[in-house]
């Protein structure tokens, strides 16, 4: 009688670790179907994913120098503008703590 249960035992295993390897290489197989129709659609798009890395296919150019060198120029002449330091405004105010004795109050410096 044991060696007909434990022939059963036997079969009710097997049947249960190869279902879970069978459903293992079912859900593996299915996350690589997912993978590849996403890979292809962002491919599609001009996105392309290989193992070196992300590349990117764009149909703008790239700046040029005289562009590069205009924006640069535009934001060093607003930081200049925007600058407080440079107006005799910003002087004379600073100007009137330099003092030691004349601690500003808070109401002075705001």
């Amino acid at each position: 009688m044991g060696a007909i249960g434990d022939f059963i035992y036997l079969v009710t295993i097997l049947v249960v670790v190869g279902a879970i390897i069978v459903g293992v290489l079912f859900a593996s197989n299915a996350i690589n179907g997912a993978l590849d129709s996403t890979n292809q659609s962002l491919k599609k798009q001009g996105v392309n994913i290989s193992k070196d890395g992300v590349s990117v296919k764009t149909n703008k150019r790239g700046i040029d120098r005289e562009t590069l060198l205009d924006n640069t120029q535009r934001g060093f002449v607003t930081a200049l503008n925007n600058a407080q330091f440079g107006k005799k405004e910003a002087q004379k105010n600073v100007g009137d703590f330099i003092s030691h004795r004349n601690t500003p109050s808070k109401s002075q410096l705001h």
